[in-house]
């Protein structure tokens, strides 16, 4: 259920955007996630944990989100990601 309410809330343009019904889906408060952000846009760090979240928790379904990470991975390329692995850091985070 958390894999479809996730992947219901990405934007039409292949990223997520920092809401309470996200933070909830990711296990995390807004704040948490803001403060940990390794990257000034909470898009970007949002749209990795969204990524991070699918391949850390529903790997198994992966067939059923792969092209939803390639729209997110997408959005990522246009964006300063500020030379950093943001979806590798993101799993770091969720991690912890």
């Amino acid at each position: 259920m958390k894999m479809i309410k996730l992947c219901e809330n990405q934007k039409f343009d292949g990223s997520w955007e920092l809401t309470e019904k996200i933070s909830k889906i990711l296990g995390k408060s807004q704040n948490e996630i803001k403060t940990s952000a390794t990257i000034q846009d909470v898009n970007v760090w949002t749209t990795a944990l969204a990524i991070a979240f699918l391949r850390k928790y529903f790997l198994e379904q992966r067939d059923e989100w792969e092209m939803i990470e390639e729209k997110a991975f997408n959005w990522l390329r246009t964006r300063d990601v500020e030379g950093k692995d943001v979806v590798q850091e993101a799993m770091n985070f969720l991690s912890t």
